[in-house]
């Protein structure tokens, strides 16, 4: 059930800077969290960049993995990265071909899926993102934009305890069942999602939220119901909305709480299969090729010691020997 909150707060905005209880924000949210810091709550603008990042670090290596694609990208391309070229490219070219990055990952996914309501979502999300921290270490130098992954900006965005938070509150399935959603078609499905995301020992909540002159749209209204049908506590945060407003978002909210949200059934996924994972990973094969070249550097290295060495030894000898040529030359021509 999407639930509302109205609340009328004194913040007045001038010139795009919003000013509350004295302070000054450049958001409306950032008021919002500000209300319910002081209510005891923690919280976090999360958005659409929150499950972004769940669905990458629970997803990295899926992502990430060399596959030839089933069918070629507008451009021609039909393998998912060029292992041979060091990020040519920070997404794989089926990313954001509508169903095809999940129907050319289909299986892996699943096993995926399996292997986190094994092992435990926590585990998995833990080692995916100091592996990643670690990639990042590795090949900063070579990043041209910063960043390993179009839809992440690893440093800074979110902490590990950050994204922990909501596996605390909601189930593993539910998760999951929202980022299957998500992946199914990331062009579309990639934006939409709660403003902000607030907890406490208690409870948490994902809020759209929405100021005086703000209106709700349909693909955010798609997205707090599919969290919704998942478990998930969601509600739109209305603030100073006139009576004719509220009445208007009222009449939106309840219409889709009372229509059901069509999306594919993800059931299949959740059944178990044998645990089978090979997978040809992008950043490995780097790894690989940097070991490598390190190799050939260290070889190289070593023989132009030994090069130097070599002439440094010999040019004694090679100079005597010059020396002594001229020398028996000018005495011939004497005689």
């Amino acid at each position: 059930m999407i639930n509302i909150e109205n609340l009328t707060l004194d913040f007045v905005k001038e010139d795009k800077i919003y000013y509350y209880q004295g302070e000054s924000y450049e958001h409306i949210e950032d008021i919002a969290l500000k209300y319910f810091s002081d209510k005891g709550y923690k919280g976090l603008f999360s958005q659409n960049s929150y499950w972004w990042n769940l669905f990458s670090f629970l997803f990295w290596d899926e992502i990430f993995d060399v596959i030839y694609l089933a069918r070629p990208t507008s451009n021609g391309i039909n393998v998912s990265f060029y292992p041979d070229r060091p990020f040519y490219s920070d997404m794989p070219y089926d990313l954001f071909q509508q169903e095809d990055f999940f129907c050319n990952r289909v299986n892996k996914i699943k096993q995926k899926v399996n292997i986190i309501q094994e092992d435990g979502i926590e585990s998995v999300l833990t080692f995916n993102y100091e592996k990643v921290e670690k990639l990042y270490n590795t090949f900063s130098d070579f990043l041209p934009k910063n960043s390993l992954f179009r839809l992440i900006h690893y440093r800074g965005e979110y902490s590990l305890e950050e994204l922990l938070v909501i596996t605390k509150y909601v189930k593993t399935k539910d998760i999951l069942e929202v980022l299957l959603y998500f992946m199914n078609n990331i062009a579309e499905n990639r934006s939409g999602f709660p403003d902000i995301m607030i907890w406490n020992d208690y409870e948490l909540k994902f809020l759209e939220v929405k100021g005086p002159s703000d209106s709700i749209k349909k693909h955010q209204l798609d997205h707090l119901k599919l969290l919704s049908d998942s478990n998930i506590n969601t509600g739109v945060l209305a603030l100073n909305h006139t009576e004719k407003k509220l009445i208007n978002l009222e009449k939106k909210i309840s219409e889709t709480n009372n229509t059901p949200f069509e999306h594919t059934d993800y059931s299949y996924f959740f059944k178990k299969t044998e645990r089978s994972y090979k997978l040809n990973n992008y950043h490995a094969r780097f790894l690989e090729n940097l070991k490598y070249s390190n190799y050939r550097r260290k070889s190289k290295s070593k023989i132009s010691l030994i090069k130097i060495f070599f002439w440094i030894s010999f040019l004694p000898f090679i100079i005597f020997f010059w020396i002594a040529k001229l020398f028996y030359e000018a005495l011939k021509k004497k005689k």
